[in-house]
């Protein structure tokens, strides 16, 4: 059965090494440099998300992770990194 997208479990270990989600991009600190990611099912159960290389991203600016933080804590009531241990 042809897929509209590629699935990211059948790709190589090389190629899985080389891509991450928009989303674990974002919890490291960068942000899409333009829409430049490739739609892929995370697995079979046919989820959908954005994945993007290195070189298609960048650093987010303070700013950005300013307003990041402040409505991570809206929502949880908690910063992230700053959780007790």
């Amino acid at each position: 059965m042809a897929t509209k997208y590629r699935v990211y479990n059948e790709l190589s270990e090389e190629e899985k090494a080389q891509i991450t989600t928009e989303k674990q991009w974002r919890k490291r600190g960068y942000c899409p440099v333009e829409n430049e990611g490739e739609l892929m099912y995370c697995n079979r159960s046919w989820s959908e998300a954005a994945y993007f290389r290195a070189d298609q991203v960048r650093r987010m600016s303070e700013m950005e992770l300013t307003l990041i933080r402040r409505r991570q804590k809206k929502k949880t009531g908690n910063i992230a990194g700053s959780e007790r241990k």
